[in-house]
């Protein structure tokens, strides 16, 4: 889709097939990568997706998400332990203190591979949980 000079799209070929990517004008370029949490590592291979394959670290383009789905009780416990995760897996990732819980996000930051400029990262949980009592 395409609206006053910004394209969204699913599955687009940015150095593989990013789950979503959203480019702009002056090269601007947005891309997210999602995951359905079934550990820790999957997390991470998608976290490596983002940063290494995906993006490219040049100006305009040294941002994305991580998207977690999930479907445990507690999405909040399921962040706090990826927050740590990505520290103890990642030491050049400089990670938030601390979850967010009103919007169940945190940031990290890294230097990128090829540009070794900063690339930023927001890391989201979706709360797909359902266990109605009545």
């Amino acid at each position: 889709m395409s609206l006053l000079g910004i394209d969204a799209a699913h599955d687009k070929q940015q150095g593989g097939h990013c789950d979503i990517l959203v480019s702009g004008r002056e090269g601007f370029i947005w891309i997210a990568e999602a995951k359905k949490h079934s550990d820790y590592a999957w997390l991470d291979k998608g976290f490596k997706q983002l940063s290494t394959r995906y993006s490219t670290g040049v100006d305009g383009q040294d941002t994305g998400d991580i998207i977690i789905y999930c479907w445990a009780k507690s999405s909040a416990e399921v962040l706090e332990k990826w927050r740590c995760e990505l520290r103890d897996r990642h030491k050049d990732v400089c990670v938030d203190k601390a979850v967010c819980q009103t919007s169940l996000t945190f940031n990290s930051a890294h230097e990128h591979v090829a540009t070794s400029r900063q690339f930023q990262t927001r890391h989201k949980i979706v709360s797909l949980h359902f266990e109605p009592e009545a």
